[in-house]
């Protein structure tokens, strides 16, 4: 074991040893050649022997990280830096390329999937719909923090956050095992639900006794209706059309690397007056949201609408809870550079969702961040084709597979807490990686006379 991880930091010192400037091409990685002093990554074929095994490591990966509803992007640049050659500049568009690829699939797969208790979409669109704003909002803030604080503190912070979230995870995971392994064993009515099924009670309507013409009837089964479709269409609406806001306040605003669209210079008057004005309208976003689900959940209630064990009763509260907890992990996700699903999963999974329902949700998520960022990347010419079409169907084949065999795994022991330990696992292993990439770096760092422990001008 010893020996293992001493080969693993000789080739992580050996990849963060890599310059970018050369003379000729031994000067560069095996993977680069020198071209007019720089180092330019070789085009994809052929492959060689160290990308195979990059390469099946990420599909493995992908496998893991979407079956358990996160991107797995702290996973997946250190691999495109120590195993593919690419520097920080080509790793990350990559590295989102992958999340978008193995999101893309788990979507297109449970899209299809039905609450395991309910007759209605897997994909919990209400949550996504009322946290979606907030956790963009802290993700502009974030970014921010991000360029202010030294690499070191983000480190501390980074590993802290995904400790913390897996051991919350896996606690909670053990839990709802002990409670599986308790109903199996006796069998006790009430501790186990049944899956749901066309023929189940959850599927009926509980009011079919009562007379033809009753109004709340004919109220009930409208929202029967709704929920019933592949997709909750309202809620979708309102999902995309805050993406969109999103997207298009980005392009307004700009950034230190992205021209506005508007002309709003970096740190300006005008950026900062925009920035104000841009989150006030995220919060007025949220605040709508929120009223539409308690206004949603009041109606359920006076109809007697059957909630579901994992659902949230939409009050003030708990409007207010999900808002902040979005907008923290959406600062965490911009200023540690995490994807928002690997905080949000283990959040909702902490207000009481099931662990399906949350994976998909998270899932859903992470396919807009994506989707977004690949963009940009490939308008600012950071994507190297080839590789990134190759990664891409990497991630989609090794998502698929994850899903499907999650899934069999799960059907076959009738055991939800497997998705929910499986997170915690790739909580951890996250911290790790992190752990011993960024402390190494540090120390290359520091023999280099380059690294900062002081914060930084975030306009600098």
């Amino acid at each position: 074991m010893k020996k293992v991880v001493l080969f693993l930091v000789g080739v992580v010192v050996l990849g963060s040893q890599v310059s970018e400037n050369c003379s000729e091409d031994q000067d560069c990685n095996s993977l680069s050649y020198c071209e007019e002093g720089e180092c330019k990554h070789k085009d994809l074929f052929p492959l060689k022997t160290i990308e195979i095994i990059g390469t099946v490591l990420i599909l493995v990966l992908s496998a893991l990280a979407n079956s358990a509803g996160i991107g797995g992007g702290p996973l997946m640049v250190p691999i495109l830096i120590l195993l593919l050659g690419f520097n920080t500049h080509l790793a990350i568009p990559l590295a989102q390329t992958i999340i978008f690829g193995g999101s893309l699939i788990a979507i297109i797969l449970k899209l299809k999937m039905r609450h395991p208790q309910k007759n209605k979409p897997l994909i919990y669109y209400e949550i996504i719909m009322h946290v979606q704003s907030p956790v963009l909002l802290g993700t502009s803030f974030g970014v921010i923090l991000n360029r202010a604080f030294p690499s070191w503190l983000i480190l501390v912070l980074l590993s802290a956050l995904l400790i913390y979230t897996g051991y919350k995870t896996l606690k909670k995971g053990l839990k709802l095992f002990k409670s599986e392994s308790q109903c199996k064993a006796e069998a006790w009515e009430g501790i186990c639900d049944e899956p749901f099924s066309e023929t189940s009670e959850h599927s009926r309507d509980y009011f079919a006794s009562q007379p033809e013409r009753n109004p709340t009837k004919e109220s009930l089964q409208k929202i029967h209706k709704k929920e019933s479709g592949l997709v909750e269409w309202r809620w979708l609406a309102v999902i995309l059309g805050i993406f969109g806001i999103v997207v298009l306040g980005s392009f307004m605003k700009g950034d230190k690397g992205a021209e506005s669209i508007i002309g709003i210079e970096n740190c300006s008057a005008n950026y900062w007056v925009f920035l104000i004005v841009f989150s006030l309208v995220l919060v007025g976003i949220d605040l709508a949201t929120g009223w539409l689900l308690i206004r949603e959940n009041k109606k359920k209630e006076t109809l007697g609408y059957e909630f579901d064990s994992g659902d949230l009763h939409w009050d003030l509260r708990k409007v207010s809870i999900v808002g902040g907890i979005g907008l923290f992990a959406g600062l965490g996700a911009g200023m540690l550079g995490i994807g928002g699903g690997l905080v949000m999963n283990p959040v909702m999974l902490s207000l009481g969702v099931r662990p399906e329902v949350a994976a998909a949700s998270s899932s859903f998520m992470i396919l807009f961040t994506s989707s977004v960022a690949v963009i940009q990347f490939g308008t600012a010419g950071l994507l190297k084709l080839g590789y990134a079409i190759w990664l891409l169907v990497t991630a989609f084949l090794g998502s698929a597979l994850g899903i499907f065999s999650l899934q069999r795994i799960m059907q076959r022991h009738q055991r939800s807490s497997v998705l929910v330990v499986l997170l915690a696992f790739m909580l951890f292993l996250a911290a790790v990686v992190i752990v011993v990439y960024g402390v190494i770096d540090l120390i290359q760092q520091e023999s280099e006379g380059s690294v900062d422990y002081g914060f930084s001008d975030f306009c600098k």
